[in-house]
């Protein structure tokens, strides 16, 4: 997750997972947690005895029908009990190289004309409306069931005229060679942030209309290639399928409502108990399919927070029979954690059904203001994303992207090319 912490104990990727790994590897000093982020990364991939780093078991602990805890949860078990879906021949991701940049476009990424072309969508096409009435959402209530579950999801908050056509856009994108997270170039991609921009503010319990809620510069779009799974490729925009946390606990849930830490059994247990009041969360994912999600396509687990240690470890401690996978959904669908919750994508299997596609979504983190969050970039703002009529500059979206990329290169790979190709010629 985005930075913010102070923590002195180890970190990994599972606690850093909005860092880009060229930069962690070139900040010195065996104190710096990025750099810890990067090691631990690394050290995790030269470990791994499975698709998704040996999440559940491996030789030092548990495995598949071992009695002994796996890393990760409780009891034995192999990763693909979640990181393959339903299918049996879904392949989880396996480290490898990067996805090729794509060759520089005919016409210069700095003419919004391509980009409208290339995505089949409007690019900085003038004065457009958001969708942000919240009339008939219930805030206080999803805020109440994000705090005591650590997840909310159900409504569908993105009318499927927008989804149909963010869909579209990133198959465009991805069939042209540019990542999906191209996506966000798009007017539709800032009309669907304006959405859940307005139920963010509902649920952290802030105002409408101030800039008490920002978002994270920490965009993500995903776009799942079965085919490229069972090469065993890494690509941009593939599942994340090791459970993690974005932020630590202590960073999601600070105060109001009493203290997470106010019964321990030392002063270095950081674990809530049961009695323990929870204070609501002040960061906020939200993940927005754009699709519709099954078992079979790729969907979201989540872990809610009765099946969650709540403590420091990494990767994190948890009951894996009490994972909720969030599918079936539709389209625009809502789905939202607090940013604490231990979660994952899963993959697309082998074999999709005739009737369903691979699953496409976009990720945000919002947060209050004053919450901890990510050190590596400025966090955008709702004056800043709609404040003009025709929303952010090509020239800022295409800042935003480009750093949107590095967010993930732990898992992506190297995405330097591919950044470079997006910058304008001066």
């Amino acid at each position: 997750g985005p930075g913010g912490s102070d923590d002195t104990s180890p970190s990994a990727v599972w606690h850093v997972s909005f860092r880009a790994s060229d930069e962690d590897t070139d900040e010195a000093g065996a104190g710096d947690p990025a750099a810890r982020a990067a090691a631990a990364a690394a050290e995790a991939r030269a470990n791994a005895g499975n698709d998704a780093w040996d999440v559940f078991g491996d030789s030092r602990a548990g495995g598949a029908g071992s009695d002994a805890p796996a890393r990760g949860g409780v009891g034995g078990g192999g990763v693909n009990d979640f990181t393959l879906g339903a299918g049996e021949g879904a392949p989880g991701d396996a480290p490898g190289a990067a996805s090729p940049a794509p060759p520089a476009p005919l016409s210069d990424v700095g003419d919004a004309r391509y980009w409208t072309e290339t995505l089949g969508a409007a690019v900085c096409g003038g004065d457009f409306s958001v969708v942000s009435d919240v009339s008939g959402f219930s805030g206080e209530s999803h805020r109440a069931e994000v705090t005591e579950k650590g997840y909310v999801w159900g409504d569908v908050v993105v009318p499927p005229e927008l989804t149909s056509r963010l869909a579209v856009a990133i198959a465009s994108a991805v069939k042209h060679g540019w990542p999906p997270a191209a996506v966000f170039l798009c007017d539709d991609a800032w009309r669907a942030t304006a959405a859940l921009w307005a139920r963010a503010e509902a649920m952290l319990g802030c105002s409408a209309g101030e800039d008490e809620v920002v978002l994270e510069p920490s965009l993500a779009a995903f776009a799942l290639d079965p085919a490229a799974d069972k090469a065993r490729r890494r690509y941009v925009g593939n599942n994340f399928g090791v459970p993690h946390r974005d932020y630590a606990v202590k960073d999601v849930r600070r105060g109001g409502g009493g203290s997470s830490r106010s019964e321990k059994n030392d002063e270095n247990d950081d674990r809530e108990t049961e009695a323990t009041p929870k204070p609501p969360p002040e960061v906020l994912s939200v993940w927005l399919p754009v699709v519709d999600v099954t078992p079979n396509n790729g969907c979201m687990y989540v872990v809610p927070v009765a099946h969650d240690a709540r403590d420091a470890s990494t990767p994190p401690t948890f009951d894996r029979t009490g994972a909720i996978a969030l599918a079936p959904a539709p389209a625009g669908s809502l789905m939202a954690w607090a940013g604490d919750t231990v979660h994952w994508g899963t993959a697309c299997v082998a074999n999709l059904p005739a009737n369903e596609q691979p699953r496409a979504s976009l990720a945000f983190v919002f947060r209050r203001r004053e919450a901890s969050c990510d050190a590596r970039g400025a966090p955008l703002t709702k004056r800043e994303c709609f404040g003009a009529p025709g929303g952010l500059s090509l020239k800022r979206r295409l800042e935003v992207v480009r750093h949107a990329l590095t967010c993930f290169e732990h898992w992506y790979g190297d995405t330097r090319e591919t950044r470079e190709r997006l910058t304008p010629d001066a």
